[in-house]
């Protein structure tokens, strides 16, 4: 994929209409113009799921929330494969939480829709190849 389809292929398989909030125009406020194009993250309050076990480091966390917490990576990385979409950072950096402490996926800059042919999607990626490129 390229260019626009690769963009159309990627938002549209991210985006399932059960997960758009869309927000609509209030009075007085102009309508977007139809070719515009915008990202509308949700706000999550809660910080990354790193900052979460550091600051609980000296407590053993609850078994309630260990499971819970490995349901939502659980179902976020399964909703993200049902629409062939390999995150390929997975990490703690890259969970937030909102304000009731539920977890989802964040930072898609190296996501990728998967490829049909299994061999274009190797190779080293993620936080690790950004920052220890050989030169």
């Amino acid at each position: 994929c390229t260019g626009i389809s690769f963009l159309q292929q990627f938002i549209g398989a991210s985006m399932d209409p059960s997960n758009l909030k869309i927000p609509m125009p209030s009075c007085g406020q102009k309508p977007v113009p139809s070719k515009a194009c915008c990202v509308i993250a949700e706000f999550l309050p809660g910080g990354t799921l790193k900052q979460y076990l550091f600051k609980n480091r000296q407590n053993k966390l609850p078994y309630k929330v260990l499971i819970q917490l490995a349901l939502d990576l659980s179902r976020g990385l399964s909703y993200l494969h049902s629409k062939k979409i390999v995150h390929r950072d997975v990490k703690t950096d890259n969970m937030l939480s909102d304000a009731n402490q539920n977890v989802k996926m964040a930072d898609f800059d190296v996501a990728r829709v998967e490829a049909i042919n299994q061999s274009e999607m190797t190779g080293e990626t993620g936080t690790y190849e950004l920052w220890h490129r050989r030169y």
